[in-house]
């Protein structure tokens, strides 16, 4: 009965340091969403609008590449099927940038749940690839891991850099 006491101790305090660590990861944070479901858009503002970080929405590649220029966001999140042109362009076109705003980490959100998918979205240049409906707290979990892998400049070793999480 002791030791159930303590794990259940060991695993509130834990919980408790990783929304702390969460919530400061994410605390000021530029998030440009791209999506063409309006829906989709709002559910991903409505998701980090707890954490202090100010969630930007565009509807088309166009439209994100200049909120991109202009807005300079930390984290772009962006579904692949988009009107205009889709996510792949989207995202060869931001790396095209020089400096920092050219390094941006990418999430590609999408319903595309295969594995040519998802390697399509690595090699085009996106950090990691999530397939809807995703879990909102593995979307914060990993915008916040994103966060701090920039605002630390870590490195993660080649079979680490790239995550997927993929819903069935």
């Amino acid at each position: 009965m002791a030791l159930n006491h303590c794990e259940n101790q060991s695993i509130d305090i834990y919980n408790q340091f990783k929304h702390r660590i969460t919530s400061q990861a994410l605390n000021g944070l530029k998030i440009l969403a791209v999506d063409n479901n309006v829906d989709s858009l709002e559910l991903v503002r409505f998701i980090f609008e707890p954490y202090n970080t100010q969630v930007v929405l565009a509807k088309t590649t166009s439209e994100a590449f200049q909120k991109i220029t202009q807005l300079q966001p930390n984290i772009l999140i962006s579904e692949i099927f988009l009107p205009d042109e889709d996510g792949y362009s989207l995202i060869h076109k931001v790396r095209t940038i020089k400096g920092k705003l050219g390094q941006i980490s990418a999430i590609a959100l999408t319903t595309l749940a295969y594995q040519k998918a998802i390697n399509l979205a690595f090699n085009a240049g996106f950090s990691s690839y999530i397939t809807k409906p995703c879990n909102p707290d593995s979307l914060v979990e990993l915008v916040s891991i994103l966060a701090l892998k920039q605002a630390y400049n870590l490195i993660l070793p080649e079979e680490q850099s790239n995550i997927a999480l993929v819903t069935q």
